[in-house]
């Protein structure tokens, strides 16, 4: 029979009301990957992918900020070796050598590191007084 109708007896006897979902505490439900589309999978995973990069492009490894600082300070080191070896020859000292130096003593890199820090802070201090000297001897000179 088209278009007979269904008798219901009392609340909710004879048709069944449709189900709703179960809801979780907050009310939000993800959709699980195997509901998403390929595509939709796919561009999520490279969203992730790109949001990940830019994170370690933003926060550098501490190891490799600690090995270049490193680096710098070994480099300072030894152009002040070299002024020192200058100085003992009783040679004048070699300007881009103090150019190099100048460019190492100013802002070195912070380090977590705190017994890396405090040595590179002494190594840059060092490099500053001795700049200093031999700016006032060439201003004496001149």
């Amino acid at each position: 029979m088209a278009g007979a109708m269904t008798r219901v007896n009392g609340m909710g006897l004879g048709i069944a009301a449709p189900r709703r979902a179960a809801r979780s505490a907050g009310g939000f439900r993800l959709a699980a990957a195997e509901d998403m589309p390929a595509a939709a999978r796919a561009g999520a995973s490279a969203e992730v992918a790109s949001l990940l990069a830019l994170q370690e492009q933003s926060a550098p490894n501490p190891a490799v900020v600690e090995e270049r600082a490193a680096r710098r300070a070994r480099q300072t080191l030894e152009e002040l070796r070299g002024l020192q070896l200058d100085m003992l020859r009783g040679g004048v000292a070699d300007p881009a050598r103090l150019e190099s130096l100048a460019r190492l003593a100013e802002d070195a890199p912070h380090v977590g590191d705190p017994t890396l820090a405090e040595a590179l802070a002494e190594i840059a201090l060092r490099a500053r007084v001795e700049l200093a000297r031999r700016r006032k001897v060439l201003a004496s000179v001149s």
